[in-house]
């Protein structure tokens, strides 16, 4: 584990057997960036399913034990960011120093997502831009998790919609069934997507089936005409189109 000394800030890539993870209860907050593509997922404390996706992130707070389980492998980029450190951005910022005492999983935001992989970027040179890059995230993640903010609770309406994309790339992802989903009609599903996502819902499923397709292939054990519709493209070229534009 990458240990930054001056901010007292931890890192690590992991590698997640199948199975149980129980991660016990530790000084510091965590966060978990999830690297790898589409998860099956059960929270160990509440026992809810959920599906992670390449870009998800979890929030442990300081002294939660956390952990999930799944029947497949994946990573994660682990943070550990000392509570002193986030008391202090709180303080700054006006917002509540701890905005929730539980796990809270499916945050998806491309900015605090972009801020915990240059923060690894930054390596062990503890300089300026570290601790900028360090501030940023946390000040990031009290914006997510404050009670009552307007981007925290269009993440949470869209957390069916995300959660059926990732079970049903290969079916119908139209924006009036995403709609149905959502409860909500097509242009209030098209608006908040767009503002929680920070890209329209045809690019996200996309980027979505195309993920998929790069697994399919890569575990080479579909043809590539079959893996175009198993990713939910409608043939082998649009396919090879979107993996070349996405790549």
């Amino acid at each position: 584990m990458l240990h930054m000394p001056l901010l007292d800030i931890q890192l690590a890539r992991q590698r997640n057997p199948p199975g149980g993870l129980r991660l016990p209860p530790i000084a510091q907050h965590r966060l978990a960036l999830h690297l790898s593509g589409s998860t099956p997922t059960i929270c160990r404390a509440t026992q809810r399913p959920f599906t992670r996706v390449r870009g998800d992130i979890d929030w442990i707070p300081a002294t939660t034990e956390g952990g999930f389980g799944a029947s497949v492998a994946s990573a994660t980029l682990e943070i550990r960011i000392p509570a002193a450190l986030v008391d202090q951005v709180a303080q700054a910022s006006g917002l509540p120093a701890s905005p929730c005492d539980a796990p809270r999983h499916l945050l998806r935001d491309r900015q605090l997502a972009h801020l915990a992989l240059a923060l690894e970027a930054g390596g062990a040179g503890d300089g300026l831009f570290a601790r900028g890059v360090a501030t940023a995230l946390a000040q990031r993640v009290l914006q997510l998790l404050a009670p009552g903010r307007a981007g925290t609770a269009a993440q949470g309406d869209l957390q069916p919609v995300l959660q059926y994309i990732a079970l049903h790339l290969d079916g119908n992802l139209a924006l009036d069934q995403l709609g149905r989903v959502a409860g909500m009609s097509r242009a209030q599903l098209q608006r908040r997507f767009k503002a929680a996502q920070g890209m329209p819902v045809h690019r996200y499923v996309v980027m979505r089936r195309t993920e998929r397709a790069r697994e399919l292939l890569a575990q080479g054990e579909l043809a590539p005409a079959q893996a175009a519709l198993a990713a939910g493209f409608a043939h082998q070229s649009h396919m090879a189109r979107w993996l070349k534009r996405l790549a």
